[in-house]
């Protein structure tokens, strides 16, 4: 086997694994926009223009939006009045007297 073409073979396996790299970070970026309450789309063009690891590093930075938080904190907060509701009812089953337990 020639020596240069081994070189182009090799070349372009590096060539393949350098943009799937970079289109997995750029998918990474993407979510973490959506996941933050970003706009994925200028997120998405700042990681296409400047690079992947500059617009996650510019999005940790920044972190969730107060929409985001709040929409969190809301859904945090009816889970714990789903749970309160649901140990509520099983308490009330639980919660037998020993009149009701000599009745039966």
């Amino acid at each position: 086997m020639n020596y240069f073409a081994l070189v182009d073979l090799f070349g372009g396996f590096f060539i393949a694994w350098c943009i799937i790299g970079i289109l997995v970070c750029i998918s990474i970026v993407c979510r973490m926009a959506k996941n933050y309450g970003r706009s994925v789309a200028e997120w998405l063009l700042i990681a296409i223009f400047f690079s992947p690891i500059v617009a996650i590093i510019g999005l940790a930075a920044l972190g969730k939006t107060l929409e985001k938080r709040f929409e969190e904190w809301e859904w945090m907060e009816t889970q714990k009045r789903m749970a309160r509701k649901e140990m509520d009812e099983d308490n009330d089953y639980m919660n037998v007297s020993e009149a009701d337990l000599k009745e039966v």
